[in-house]
């Protein structure tokens, strides 16, 4: 499935990255993020946040031990 709308008030897109595939959803005036994704195709995963812009959350994601939970 794959998702890519903007406008003024939000940023929906789907992402393949690493292991991972999902649709990120992020509402910029609020600076509320959602990341909803499959890991190596076995684990369901969401990351929320609030008051963080997208490249922050997505390093934060990055920084997770992902591969541990095999």
């Amino acid at each position: 499935m794959t998702v890519d709308k903007e406008d003024e008030y939000k940023i929906e897109k789907s992402f393949k990255k690493n292991k991972m595939a999902g649709i990120e959803t992020y509402h910029k005036k609020r600076k509320e993020s959602m990341m909803s994704f499959m890991y190596d195709d076995r684990f369901a995963i969401v990351v929320s946040s609030k008051q963080l812009d997208r490249d922050t959350v997505w390093k934060a994601i990055e920084l997770l031990n992902l591969e541990n939970l095999n």
